[in-house]
């Protein structure tokens, strides 16, 4: 067996073939080109790296590398039981995808949140993008920005809450605002403002009504078209 098995470290990378050099300091750095890496995603490993190679009996003809494996200048930067944990970069806290089993909590207090971390720009790409959850969806960062380049539109069973502790600012060409049983605009202070337009209820338009009066000084009546 001990043929067939060999550890190594990485001497050279072929990037667009997938494949690499790797050297063996226990065999007189004698060097198998060109080896074949399993994997099941392109991540390919650096060079210095140690791997696992798994020969054929002759020793000569085909390999294939198994990986590199855990030492003491590379560990996890975390572990327990129940924890899946996906890194997207050789330092392990810049992008990576956690997920905690609380069925296979020992007290680390798995709570089955999976967790997408990346401390550069992140950025998806669909023809259709849903996201359902019983209970809740939130996004927070110190800003989010949402972009389409035809229509966004968002909906409520029940109510649709926009809130900001400063200020809330709709613009655009147009703006339309309307409700099927009511509009209600309340405010300690509020303001409505246009260079040209009406305000009217029913049949009664602000610029375009007039008021009876039987008399000059008397009360006059109330607005008609």
């Amino acid at each position: 067996m001990i043929d067939l098995i060999r550890f190594g470290k990485i001497s050279k990378i072929h990037f667009e073939d997938g494949l690499v050099d790797v050297t063996y300091s226990d065999r007189t750095d004698a060097v198998s080109t060109k080896v074949r890496v399993l994997l099941g995603e392109y991540a390919m490993p650096k060079e210095e790296d140690p791997v696992v190679v798994l020969h054929l009996p002759n020793g000569r003809t085909e390999a294939l590398c198994l990986g590199r494996y855990w030492y003491a200048d590379w560990k996890p930067t975390e572990g327990f039981r129940g924890l899946w944990r996906k890194c997207f970069s050789r330092e392990q806290d810049k992008c990576y995808l956690k997920y905690t089993d609380p069925d296979e909590d020992d007290g680390s207090g798995n709570d089955g949140t999976l967790l997408f971390h990346n401390e550069d720009k992140t950025r998806s790409e669909a023809k259709s993008h849903e996201r359902e959850s019983d209970e809740e969806i939130s996004d927070k960062g110190k800003s989010i920005k949402i972009e389409a380049d035809t229509t966004i539109e968002v909906k409520a069973g029940t109510t649709l809450t926009l809130k900001g502790d400063g200020k809330v600012l709709i613009q655009s060409a147009v703006v339309e605002i309307s409700g099927d049983a009511a509009v209600n605009i309340t405010g300690g202070n509020v303001n409505i403002r246009g260079d040209s337009g009406n305000v009217r209820v029913g049949t009664i338009g602000l610029l375009e009504h007039k008021h009876n009066c039987t008399a000059p000084g008397s009360p006059s009546g109330p607005a008609i078209p």
